[in-house]
């Protein structure tokens, strides 16, 4: 067996402030010597990801596959969101745990069978139960009812658990957690952006998200609903409002944020 040794990388000022900068150099340097092309992915556990400002970004969006499982169980849009609703006044009270079995997802969207939740349950942990605060973010996100600000609203209201106003670093990685269903473990970059300006705020947190090149893009991409004919079939509900009936279509997409 022929080992091959490669000569000591040392990073750049650049890679050395940047982290997720130096791997990424390293990984191409090492596909490089082996011949082989270099992946934008990653893999978290179980889960492939790509990284951008040090956000880890699922190419299976759990939000996206719990709408799909919810549309095969027959909900329509106006029952998702009546069924969010719920789910964000029961975060915000208090009087009950965020965390609920497939039993109480079952009941909370009114569906025929309890092995849907099951599913949608295994999208998020890996027992019977899941994180509503998780749910609502990343399913929300994909909803045309709210848009970016309004969700970040909610979303920093789950986890500015004491009512402060602002997040600790630990609370951000939550909060980016539950907008795109996975742990988030590389949030530095974005606290330190967010709370350059002294406190990381929903103020703070929002302008970075929305102006910053690279956390703009992530918002644009991830975050939003897609637009109306975008690869997209929409059929009209009961209520007048378009259902998606392709919500396993590509993780993708051109609306911006204004």
């Amino acid at each position: 067996m022929t080992v091959e040794f490669l000569p000591v990388y040392n990073p750049s000022e650049e890679e050395k402030r940047d982290p997720n900068l130096y791997a990424d150099n390293v990984q191409k340097l090492m596909a490089k010597a082996l011949g082989v092309p270099a992946t934008d992915y990653v893999m978290e556990g179980r889960v492939p990801v790509s990284t951008l400002g040090g956000l880890s970004l699922p190419l299976a969006s759990p939000g996206r596959e719990t709408l799909s499982l919810l549309h095969k169980n027959g909900l329509e849009a106006h029952e998702i969101e009546a069924a969010l609703a719920k789910i964000i006044d029961r975060c915000l009270s208090g009087a009950q745990s965020s965390k609920a079995n497939a039993d109480e997802l079952t009941s909370i969207f009114f569906l025929k069978d309890k092995q849907t939740a099951v599913c949608i349950c295994s999208l998020y942990s890996k027992d019977e139960t899941v994180d509503l605060r998780q749910l609502y973010c990343s399913v929300s996100a994909l909803m045309d009812f709210s848009n970016f600000k309004d969700l970040l609203h909610s979303a920093f209201k789950f986890f500015d658990h004491e009512g402060k106003g602002s997040l600790s670093a630990e609370e951000l990685s939550d909060l980016m957690g539950a907008l795109f269903g996975i742990p988030q473990h590389n949030t530095g970059a974005l606290y330190a952006e967010a709370s350059s300006r002294g406190l990381l705020t929903e103020e703070n947190l929002l302008q970075v998200l929305t102006t910053h090149p690279t956390y703009q893009r992530v918002v644009n991409d991830y975050l939003q609903p897609e637009e109306v004919g975008s690869q997209l079939l929409l059929a009209p509900a009961a209520n007048g409002k378009a259902v998606n009936n392709n919500v396993n279509g590509s993780l993708y997409h051109n609306k911006k944020f204004k």
